[in-house]
């Protein structure tokens, strides 16, 4: 008999797995495992999944218990923990790395606690937000916020470094208003002396 603590449905950005903040967490856990049992190979290669968690606060174990019942699952990309008031919840301790193995589309938004490496483009549109480095493996032409926290170390780079506006802590620039041809060749943006330079990687 199903407890109905862990709900499944889709969206046109992937799935949304809702947690029942009312059950308790191991209950939510053998649920989520028979749910997936039972979805079989249903799962996309490349399909983002968001975990709506009510008012429930994991403790760092429980992230990582459930980020090991994800990765068990083939088909997922992107794992998203979402709370009451939309507040990223990481999924990971600080200073891991989540990998993207997908194009991010227009109006979609990856925040992350450590640093985030794509596998694929940022389209115009797009907004990348992590507290580390953002690693792009193709063209980057979004919004990319690298050092959310106030890391001044952190750096963004790409193969194709087109952003529409990068932002590095605290500091910020935009792209200019007459579009320039971004070299054949992958950059890196960093901070020198409170501005963001660009360099050949």
């Amino acid at each position: 008999m199903q407890n109905n603590g862990v709900v499944f449905k889709g969206d046109l950005e992937g799935l949304i797995i809702i947690l029942h903040d009312e059950f308790d967490f191991s209950v939510i856990k053998d649920e989520l495992k028979s749910k997936f049992i039972q979805a079989g190979d249903f799962f996309d290669d490349d399909m983002i999944v968001r975990i709506k968690l009510g008012r429930r606060h994991l403790s760092l174990k429980e992230k990582k218990e459930l980020i090991k019942i994800f990765k068990n699952q083939n088909g997922i990309s992107v794992i998203e923990f979402i709370n009451n008031d939309n507040r990223f919840v990481d999924s990971k301790e600080e200073g891991d790395t989540l990998l993207i193995k997908r194009t991010v589309r227009s109006g979609q938004t990856i925040r992350f606690e450590g640093n985030i490496v794509i596998r694929g483009d940022v389209n115009p549109g797009a907004e990348i937000v992590a507290g580390g480095d953002i690693v792009i493996m193709g063209y980057f032409r979004g919004i990319g916020h690298a050092g959310a926290k106030g890391d001044v170390d952190a750096t963004i780079s790409a193969f194709r470094l087109e952003p529409a506006q990068l932002r590095i802590a605290n500091c910020i620039t935009r792209a200019p208003d007459i579009p320039v041809n971004s070299p054949d060749t992958p950059e890196i943006a960093f901070l020198k002396e409170k501005h963001i330079i660009i360099d050949h990687l």
